[in-house]
């Protein structure tokens, strides 16, 4: 069997690996390498992805001298099949959540904005949250 990325060198650099994607991120495309035409190609679309709320951070955010409560809902992918036993932040690594915090902080940062987490919520106040915010903006 021919090297099956032949035109695609194994070492970007001294450290450095070139990796292929077959699902690159934000899209549905998964790709497959085809090797009768040596390259990869659309295998299928992947459907629409549905999401378990696993938690919310409660935070204030400060814009033009205005402080106003904007909590981020966070959910995880439901996939068939799939192990991943996910279903409240505390079900996270504490490295992760900091983490995911911190990218809070510093996007609003970045878009001059003051984000400041306030709380952590389970599953359950999330989803009052959720349904909160549905009622008021359907009214």
């Amino acid at each position: 069997m021919q090297n099956a990325f032949a035109c695609l060198p194994p070492r970007a650099g001294p450290g450095l690996v070139h990796v292929v994607i077959d699902t690159p991120r934000g899209s549905r495309n998964k790709y497959k390498f085809d090797e009768k035409l040596n390259c990869l190609k659309l295998g299928r679309v992947l459907p629409p992805g549905i999401a378990r709320l696993i938690g919310a951070f409660v935070g204030l955010q400060t814009e033009a001298g205005k402080t106003v409560r904007n909590d981020r809902l966070v959910a995880v992918p439901v996939v068939k099949g799939s192990s991943l036993k996910i279903y409240r932040l505390d079900d996270l690594d504490q490295s992760l959540l900091a983490g995911i915090e911190h990218f809070f902080v510093s996007y609003n940062q970045a878009q001059g904005r003051k984000f400041e987490p306030i709380e952590r919520l389970g599953p359950d106040r999330a989803e009052q949250l959720l349904d909160g915010a549905i009622e008021k903006h359907s009214a």
